[in-house]
């Protein structure tokens, strides 16, 4: 290996461990705002998608597959035992379920699961940056600004909306794949991903329809 083939890759290798850094820099700053306290403001929207999450660690403690009703929270907003407990899609909340598994103290499980959920939104921003400008200054703004806006905050920690939380963490790598597919790319797992995420898209609404 010539040296300088050698300086670039020891140079590439500082930069991908300077991105790792700061995502769970940023990542735990993130979490800052909500935990400071040491206690969770919980909405409405909060309580079905947690409790839900908590129906599911429960049965997996106790080695069996969670329920197909949520006995354990009376929705607000609609009759017990209704269809979105039965399909609520949880594997997707996975990164909220294993914590409080694995851990006792469930304030600190959840702070872990928005932290996780903090990481992929900026990592995922970071895959779409990179697709437009390799100016390290353009897309670690690009990053903040996604993940510090007071929309993403609102999402997170006001209204507690799990789903649309993990919409914004992961509609950038759809964009990529989009602009992928434009530019003729032919590199198969993004156009695969974007494929398969319009698909079951379409199988969700076909199936409530």
């Amino acid at each position: 290996m010539s040296s300088a083939v050698y300086t670039t890759f020891i140079k590439s290798k500082r930069f991908l461990s300077s991105d790792f850094v700061l995502i769970i820099l940023f990542s735990f700053l993130a979490i800052v705002p909500a935990f400071a306290g040491k206690y969770y403001n919980l909405s409405i929207d909060g309580a079905f998608h947690l409790e839900r999450f908590a129906n599911v660690a429960a049965s997996l403690k106790h080695g069996e597959w969670p329920s197909v009703f949520n006995f354990l929270y009376d929705p607000s907003n609609s009759q017990p035992g209704v269809a979105i407990n039965s399909m609520y899609p949880w594997i997707s909340g996975l990164i909220f379920i294993i914590p409080q598994v694995i851990i006792k103290n469930q304030l600190i499980a959840l702070a872990i699961g928005f932290y996780i959920l903090n990481a992929i939104t900026m990592l995922n921003m970071k895959f779409l940056l990179q697709e437009f400008t390799n100016k390290k200054l353009y897309i670690w703004l690009g990053i903040i600004i996604y993940e510090f806006n007071n929309f993403h905050f609102i999402d997170l920690y006001t209204r507690t909306a799990v789903g649309e939380s993990f919409g914004f963490a992961w509609m950038p790598l759809v964009v990529l794949g989009l602009v992928k597919i434009g530019k003729s790319d032919k590199m198969g797992a993004w156009v695969l991903g974007c494929w398969g995420l319009q698909w079951a898209c379409l199988l969700i609404v076909m199936f409530f329809l």
